[in-house]
């Protein structure tokens, strides 16, 4: 993308065009296509990572060069969030079983109710995935008519007022909430990165690295959280259980915080 990109970002004089925004858009229903057929034919906890992925890019494209959809492709593509919505529905359980296997919690009805139940969504998305594949391989067609290039004033500005906002915002509130959003925004930003041409990328500054690293420590802390909600809604577990979830989430808080500290320097570098 980038030799073709900084091809696209010399033609367009420091914007962005609709080429370049059809390319990236049309790239992206590709490889969810591609990952809907291969779920289709083998129900692999990787494939439904890497579709989910895909389709945070999918909003990530949308906040930058759609701005009017704030991140949410709308009815148009309404099939995105749908897929997205349900395969999330089976990455959680997954999850959730992972984090409780880390911590070597003993099988059980409560385990293997929740492998069930994860294995039942399973099948029935990937009974839907071609015809939701079939939908998705025809939005490029839709998107034919997007708004004209996005200036590479606009773009750096996007991205140091993000850094700054997210940076104000970790100092003002670390709470579950505020931090997954917080999460969402980083990820957000790395999404936007990867898509930019290598002449504009050098105009940024952001170290990809520690905000990877930050928002991968935060994501960890929340699929923690989430399992000491669904141990709860499950009634009947042992109390020492939720006691080993929350010290291990406590655990990853503080690490968390220790490398929030001072955001912004560390990720612009200055």
């Amino acid at each position: 993308m980038t030799q073709r990109g900084n091809s696209y970002f010399q033609k367009m004089k420091g914007k962005l065009g609709r080429k370049f925004q059809e390319e990236i858009f049309s790239e992206r229903c590709q490889n969810i296509v591609r990952l809907l057929r291969s779920y289709r034919k083998k129900h692999s906890q990787e494939t439904i990572h890497r579709l989910r992925v895909e389709l945070k890019r999918v909003n990530a494209f949308f906040i930058l060069f759609d701005p009017q959809r704030k991140g949410r492709p709308g009815k148009t593509f309404a099939s995105f969030r749908r897929v997205f919505r349900k395969a999330g529905k089976i990455r959680s359980a997954y999850i959730h079983l992972q984090v409780l296997h880390d911590l070597k919690t003993p099988s059980g009805p409560f385990i293997e109710n929740l492998r069930t139940s994860m294995l039942k969504d399973a099948r029935r998305f990937a009974a839907n995935a071609a015809k939701r594949a079939e939908r998705i391989g025809k939005y490029p067609r839709l998107f034919a008519h997007a708004a004209d290039g996005v200036k590479t004033e606009k773009i750096v500005r996007f991205f140091e007022k993000e850094m700054a906002a997210i940076g104000r915002k970790l100092k003002k509130d670390t709470g579950e909430e505020s931090l997954h959003d917080l999460r969402a925004r980083m990820k957000n930003l790395l999404y936007l990165h990867s898509f930019l041409p290598g002449r504009l990328v050098e105009k940024i500054r952001m170290d990809t690295s520690y905000l990877h690293s930050l928002q991968d420590e935060i994501g960890k802390w929340h699929d923690v959280l989430d399992t000491i909600k669904v141990v709860r809604r499950a009634g009947g577990k042992s109390k020492s259980l939720e006691n080993r979830l929350s010290s291990e989430a406590d655990a990853r808080l503080k690490d968390i915080l220790l490398h929030a500290a001072d955001f912004h320097p560390k990720i612009t570098g200055r």
